[in-house]
C-alpha cells in the first residue's frame, strides 16, 4: 500500500508538468474524442461509456482494459455541473479532509462499505492548462451490500476544474493497482480545452 501511496502521490505532482504524462499516453493505438469543452486522449482498446451531459450526472465513464483485474475494473469518470466555483478560493487540504471525514456516510447511501479512508494528497494544479483542485485518497471497499462478492483496496484520484464559460467538471479516477492510476492519469493529462 506504501508503494501505491508513494506512485499516487508522484502522479498528482506530475498532473503540474505540462504534457508529461501526456507524451507517456501518446504512442499508437490512442483515440481521442470531443466532449464539446474538452478532448481526451486515450487508448482505443478502453471502453468509454458515453452518458449524457446533465446537471451533476455523470457524463461518461472511460474503463481500462488494459489495466484491470479481475475483481476491479479501473475507470475514470466526469461529473458536469452548471454552476462556476473560483477553484483559487478552494482550500485544497480542507477539501481533502471534508472528503475523507464524509466519504464512508456518502459510499454507505449507495451501499457501499467504505473503511480505512485514507487522505494521500491535496493541491491545486493545472490540467490543460486551467485551475484544478487535484485530491487523492485511498479506502478499502465491500461490495457484499450490492450483492457483490468483492473486496478491494481502492485509490482515487480526483480533479476539478470549473470556468464561468462552461461551468464545473468533476473528473475522478477509481483504480485497484498502480498501473490504473498511471494509465488514467496520463489519460486526464491529456485533456486539452476547446475555447
Amino acid at each position: 500500500m506504501r508503494k501505491t501511496l508513494a506512485v499516487v502521490i508522484s502522479l498528482i505532482l506530475a498532473l503540474a508538468a505540462v504534457g508529461a504524462l501526456a507524451e507517456a499516453a501518446a504512442g499508437t493505438n490512442n483515440t481521442t474524442y470531443n466532449f464539446g469543452d474538452f478532448n481526451l486522449m486515450y487508448p482505443e482498446d478502453d471502453k468509454l461509456d458515453l452518458g449524457e451531459k446533465t446537471e451533476g450526472g455523470v457524463y461518461f465513464t472511460l474503463f481500462s482494459t488494459a489495466t484491470s483485474e479481475a475483481n476491479f475494473t479501473n475507470n475514470l469518470n466526469c461529473i458536469w455541473s452548471s454552476a462556476y466555483n473560483d477553484i483559487k478560493q478552494v482550500k485544497p487540504q480542507d477539501l481533502l479532509d471534508y472528503t475523507v471525514n464524509a466519504f464512508s456516510d456518502q459510499a454507505a447511501t449507495q451501499g457501499l462499505i467504505a473503511t480505512n479512508v485514507q487522505g494521500i494528497q491535496a493541491d491545486l494544479l493545472q490540467l490543460g492548462g486551467l485551475d484544478a483542485v487535484v485530491l487523492a485518497y485511498s479506502y478499502d471497499a465491500d461490495y457484499s451490500k450490492l450483492g457483490y462478492d468483492l473486496q478491494a483496496s481502492l485509490t482515487c484520484l480526483s480533479a476539478c476544474v470549473s470556468d464561468p464559460d462552461f461551468g464545473t467538471y468533476t473528473f475522478s479516477i477509481t483504480s485497484g493497482n498502480e498501473a490504473g492510476v498511471t494509465e488514467l492519469t496520463a489519460v486526464l493529462d491529456s485533456i486539452t480545452w476547446n475555447r
